[in-house]
């Protein structure tokens, strides 16, 4: 019988190394269950940066997914905060009782909100709500939220927004009426980018926006409402050229697998990946309803 060995003194350097090569978040936990010194060694913060792991896409009344954060309200206090569930950090942002309109909005219109940079490694970030009709963001060095306002050229036209993305240091977003609409980290004016044709619509489609393994903006447009009782029948992918103001259809993903839910959309690239064996394909779009299903 080989002698007992005590695998808690084993160098923290060598652990912190095994621990950034694990390849899922289910796993990496269970590495830092094991005792203290393997959790102390196993930074949260950089495995939650660098692993490619599905997206968090099940939490049901979470509307943030960026950097592992998730974006909470308290419906009694209705206080808001950040939570990172991995390292347990938690940022307190400013009551949205304070931004005219929200008693109307509350919760259940939240459609998501979007981090600018990731709070666990800087204080200068900028958190955007999609409340509805409104946009507002909010800094932590300020006090109260502010709505953001649109270019007098320009008009929203009484659409609800469907999504927004942090892409290439801009804020982008999109409404019901298929508008995408850009603004810098200023925050100071929003204007209307293009707007993507489409047929007439017999029925609501949610859009989403999502940025592919390759750096491109992409708008994903399933053909029907995504609820149980809908079947999906179609689904179109528009690539977006922000830069020169084009647009165009695409009819594969190449490498990568879209999941789409309400809150955190994502692409990640499959192909060669051995996080995923036999569950995730490429060129797949998977989707989750808004029910949190």
């Amino acid at each position: 019988m080989e002698p007992w060995r005590d695998w808690s003194g084993l160098l923290p350097e060598l652990l912190a190394e095994i621990s950034m090569r694990i390849p899922s978040i289910e796993e990496f936990m269970a590495f830092r269950g094991v005792c203290s010194p393997w959790r102390a060694a196993a930074n949260k913060d950089k495995f939650v940066q660098s692993c490619p792991a599905i997206p968090l896409l099940m939490l049901l009344g979470r509307r943030c997914g960026r950097f592992g954060w998730l974006f909470t309200l308290d419906n009694d206090s209705e206080e808001a905060n950040l939570l990172n569930p991995f390292s347990r950090s938690l940022s307190h942002l400013s009551n949205l009782t304070n931004f005219p309109g929200y008693a109307y909005y509350k919760f259940p219109n939240i459609r998501k909100a979007v981090l600018s940079a990731n709070p666990s490694h800087t204080s200068d970030f900028v958190v955007l709500m999609v409340i509805h009709r409104d946009l507002v963001f909010w800094r932590p060095s300020e006090s109260t939220w502010t709505g953001i306002e649109w270019h007098s050229g320009d008009h929203v036209g009484g659409h609800a927004f469907a999504d927004a993305k942090y892409y290439n240091d801009k804020f982008y977003a999109i409404d019901f009426g298929v508008q995408v609409w850009v603004w810098d980290s200023s925050l100071k004016v929003a204007h209307l980018l293009f707007r993507v044709d489409h047929p007439p619509l017999s029925h609501f489609r949610k859009t989403y926006l999502v940025e592919s393994s390759n750096g491109e903006l992409l708008v994903v447009w399933p053909d029907g409402v995504l609820y149980d009782e809908v079947m999906i029948t179609d689904v179109e992918v528009i690539q977006l050229d922000v830069a020169q103001y084009k647009w165009k259809k695409i009819t594969s993903l190449g490498k990568d697998a879209i999941f789409l839910v309400g809150g955190n959309s994502a692409a990640i690239c499959i192909a060669g990946s051995t996080s995923f064996p036999d569950l995730i394909s490429s060129n797949c779009i998977y989707f989750a309803n808004d029910c949190g299903k």
